[in-house]
Order: C-alpha cells, then sequence, then structure tokens
C-alpha cells in the first residue's frame, strides 16, 4: 500500500496547550495501539493524534444536509418589471394673458372723395322729419349751431341719441356742460371715426 504524502506544518500554540499535550506523552505511550507496535510516543506524536481526533469529531459535527451541494431554488416565473415613465414635466406657456385674448379686427374708417367718414352701420342719421324730444332742445340746439348733426343708435334695449360730424375738421365742437335736472351731464366717447357726445338716457332739461 503506497504511503500518503506528507507535509509539515508548523503551529504555534499557547503554553498551556503545550503543557496539556505534554501530560497526554505517558497515557498514549502505555496504550496498547502504541506498545503492539513499538511506536515512541513524543509531544510531536501526541499533538498529532489530538489534531486528528479532533478533526474527526469536528467532521462528525457538520450535518449530512451541509455537505450535499446547495441545490438552486426553482426558477419561478417573474413578470419583468413596468418601463420606466418619467414624469411628465408640466410646459409653461409664454402666451399671456393678453395674448390669450382675442383682439378685435382692426376697424377700417371709410372716407370718401369728398374727405367725408362714411358712418359705421348701427350709426343712424336722425331725420329732419322726426321731432326732437322737447327736453333736448337745448342741447340740440347748441350741437346743431356748433356744426354737428343728430345720430341715433342702440345699445343693448336702450335708444341713444348723439352727435357727430362725417368730416374731422367740424368734430372738435365743446362738450356740453349744462347739466340736466337730475345732475346728468353729456358723454364724449372717442371712437376710430372721431368723438361722438352721447346724450345720457333720460335726459331732462
Amino acid at each position: 500500500m503506497p504511503q500518503a504524502k506528507s507535509k509539515t506544518i508548523t503551529l504555534t500554540l499557547e503554553d498551556e496547550l503545550v503543557a496539556r499535550l505534554d501530560k497526554l506523552v505517558p497515557m498514549v505511550g502505555q496504550s496498547a495501539a502504541a506498545r503492539e507496535f513499538g511506536i515512541a510516543v513524543d509531544l510531536p506524536l501526541v499533538s498529532r493524534v489530538a489534531l486528528l481526533r479532533g478533526l474527526s469529531a469536528m467532521e462528525a459535527a457538520i450535518p449530512a444536509e451541509s455537505a450535499r451541494p446547495p441545490q438552486s431554488a426553482p426558477k419561478v416565473a417573474v413578470a419583468p418589471p413596468p418601463p420606466l415613465t418619467l414624469p411628465s414635466i408640466p410646459v409653461e406657456s409664454t402666451i399671456t394673458k393678453a395674448d390669450a385674448e382675442v383682439s378685435d379686427p382692426p376697424v377700417v374708417v371709410d372716407v370718401g372723395d369728398d374727405g367725408l367718414i362714411t358712418p359705421p352701420e348701427g350709426w343712424n342719421t336722425w331725420s329732419t322729419s322726426e321731432r326732437v324730444p322737447l327736453e333736448q332742445a337745448k342741447v340740440h340746439e347748441y350741437y346743431e349751431s356748433g356744426g354737428l348733426r343728430r345720430y341715433w343708435g342702440r345699445s343693448g334695449e336702450e335708444v341713444i341719441a348723439f352727435y357727430w360730424h362725417p368730416d374731422p375738421e367740424v368734430q372738435d365742437c365743446p362738450i356740453y356742460k349744462q347739466l340736466d335736472r337730475s345732475g346728468k351731464e353729456v358723454k364724449v366717447q372717442s371712437t376710430p371715426y372721431g368723438p361722438g357726445h352721447m346724450i345720457p338716457h333720460g335726459w331732462s332739461e
């Protein structure tokens, strides 16, 4: 039977362990095996025996299950993680409130060859055959003498009388400054066609 390969190992032990091994030398030398085979028992031999027995005890303490190679866990089908989605970043609008509002189309003022402005739709000339209310007689006389003409139009359900002239050179008539009995005053409203002098509803002078 071929001899097993051996390897020298140097161990550094505490004095207490060396003393314990040394006490075992006589006991191991008196064993039947040592006497039968005529083995000279010394400290290195006892240390070897202690190492072998200790190794056997350690191996015996290892559970048999742990000696088996670990079985791989059964593969379980796992659904892939959902795709990552970046949170939508709100885009800040550069449109201002003024831009968002629909602006009125530009007003085109129609001027005839004679230089007179064509009044827009809804501005109706007061016919000479129509009677001017008596309570508006004074203000009517003032604007008529100032060169303005009387017109009428509708603002919702109300009929409004105002004074205006299609000739821009005549539109600079000063406002009528008198108040009516209830303290109302004539209002001047700027328009693309020139200023219009409006008589308040219910005017009574």
